[in-house]
């Protein structure tokens, strides 16, 4: 008897049990987290170790000394900071903390470039080059350095537009010869094997911004004209040099 009470409540437990679930309200999907927009929210995304403190505040009092603006020599700032820039581990740090600055003045731009104060300045017809330094010493007075490497002084400087220009093309060449050269092995290899072709074309990377912007258009080897896409290229060559 006693066993038989035993099932029977456990057969009433799991019809309540399946009742409930179905009753149970479902939990709400969070809304999505907003866009970062405050600085702080934006200095949370790179990791800030006390090092990149020192390589700020180093930089900041530096500039402060009466030097603001001037080229920076990595050797001393590590030094001053009680780096050695002869080791590999903490020289990959002072380069880290370099690539981060970069990287978070194109974070800051997006901000910079919706406020206020850029539309207050372009409807004043402040030129180009003007806008862009404000850019930058806004960028500075919240502790972000866009730095970058001028060969020809050897040393760590501000961006200006001419230098942003500069920068930017250096790096879109290093993109070109590497596609350039990955094109020339995957086009050997795409005659001899053919199912490795096939199977790079399934899963292709695409870009998602317009490349021509930074000095990627496909160039006709015939006549050395710049086209923006694969298509371009083929009725330019069959219109042209068939």
């Amino acid at each position: 008897m006693q066993n038989k009470n035993e099932e029977r409540y456990e057969i009433e437990k799991q019809v309540w049990k399946s009742t409930l679930e179905k009753i149970k309200p479902k939990r709400e999907t969070p809304p999505p987290k907003p866009k970062l927009k405050t600085w702080r929210k934006i200095k949370k995304q790179f990791k800030y170790t006390p090092t990149t403190w020192k390589y700020i505040t180093w930089i900041r009092k530096y500039w402060e000394g009466g030097n603001k603006g001037k080229p920076i020599d990595l050797k001393k700032m590590m030094s001053d900071c009680g780096k050695d820039y002869g080791k590999t581990k903490e020289n990959r740090e002072a380069m880290y903390f370099l690539a981060i600055g970069r990287k978070m003045f194109a974070i800051v731009l997006k901000v910079l470039l919706d406020s206020e104060k850029y539309k207050e300045l372009k409807n004043n017809g402040v030129r180009d080059e003007k806008i862009y330094e404000w850019l930058v010493e806004s960028a500075i007075s919240r502790g972000v350095y866009p730095l970058w490497y001028n060969t020809r002084i050897k040393a760590y400087c501000l961006f200006d537009m001419q230098s942003y220009i500069e920068f930017t093309k250096r790096g879109g060449y290093r993109i070109k010869k590497y596609i350039e050269r990955c094109s020339k092995e995957l086009m050997l290899l795409s005659k001899k094997l053919p199912a490795l072709y096939t199977a790079y074309e399934q899963e292709k990377p695409k870009l998602t911004s317009n490349s021509t912007f930074i000095g990627l258009p496909i160039l006709c080897e015939k006549c050395h004209k710049d086209f923006a896409t694969q298509d371009e290229l083929v009725e330019h060559y069959n219109k042209e040099h068939k």
